[in-house]
């Protein structure tokens, strides 16, 4: 007589029981998918303070990133590093020009405006001697390397305060020229680079850097360069690119050969007010 009514209690006990056993187990799965998940940062906290949210994989990928090192280091630190044997500091130009080098290009204006006479140069390394003649290069070595250097007259001595190396990859540099123009520094080179295989194509351009001094980062930076390059041969290619550091413009314009007489031009951003030892000039 009662054993239907406790057969039906027993399949209520165990209906529950699956139940809540089913529910454990979605938890549990939700707690471990919710573990998977990455911890995002909190919209509504400050972005500065890293203690508000935990940080991910990436997150902490991008903060343990190396930095370049020269950014930590101060200009005076820079020079020792980047120039050895050149003292930061010096009474006579000479002085500034270390062993292998010599002086190809010299001139002096008042760059910062506070009223002292300073001087840029730029050296050239020196050719190696050699008893044959036959062997003797007329044109000047700046292809194989050259820099530039800014030197602030200090009243009783002579300070670096810019520098730029002007180093060339398969190039040959026939001349150089260095001037003063309404208190800017331009530095020019002609010559000829070679590139393809076992470097046989070459190309002949014209280059040019502006340099002002900043009164306000207290440094020497880039202002504009212009660049032209056209094959060395008849009907090639022509490129003239014209980049203005103020602005962070740059403008190229390329010439096929004359057959197609393809006319190309674009225009890039670039980094504002670069420093002048930072820039890459072949960028």
């Amino acid at each position: 007589m009662f054993k239907r009514p406790l057969i039906n209690i027993l399949l209520l006990i165990l209906m529950i029981f699956f139940i809540q056993c089913g529910g454990n187990k979605k938890q549990i799965a939700e707690s471990q998918f919710k573990k998977d998940i990455p911890p995002q940062r909190d919209r509504n906290i400050d972005p500065q303070k890293k203690d508000n949210f935990i940080q991910t994989d990436v997150q902490k990928k991008k903060e343990n990133k190396p930095t370049n090192p020269k950014k930590n280091l101060s200009f005076k630190e820079r020079v020792k590093q980047e120039l050895p044997g050149i003292p930061y500091t010096a009474k006579e130009i000479k002085d500034f020009i270390p062993k292998n080098y010599k002086l190809h290009q010299q001139i002096t204006g008042d760059f910062n405006e506070d009223g002292f006479e300073d001087v840029a140069i730029y050296l050239g390394i020196a050719e190696t001697p050699t008893k044959d003649k036959s062997k003797q290069k007329n044109t000047q070595s700046y292809g194989l390397g050259g820099f530039l250097l800014i030197l602030l007259n200090m009243d009783s001595n002579y300070k670096i305060s810019g520098f730029k190396f002007l180093k060339s990859i398969n190039e040959y540099v026939e001349s150089t020229k260095l001037e003063l123009e309404d208190n800017i520094i331009l530095f020019s080179k002609i010559g000829h680079s070679y590139y393809g295989p076992f470097l046989a194509k070459s190309f002949d351009f014209k280059e040019l850097i502006k340099i002002q001094f900043n009164h306000v980062l207290k440094r020497f930076i880039l202002i504009g360069s212009e660049r032209e390059s056209k094959g060395s041969h008849p009907g090639y290619w022509k490129e003239h690119t014209s980049t203005n550091y103020l602005t962070g413009k740059r403008i190229t314009k390329s010439t096929g050969p004359s057959s197609q007489n393809i006319i190309t031009s674009t225009e890039d951003n670039i980094p504002l007010k670069p420093l002048l030892e930072d820039f890459n000039l072949y960028e």
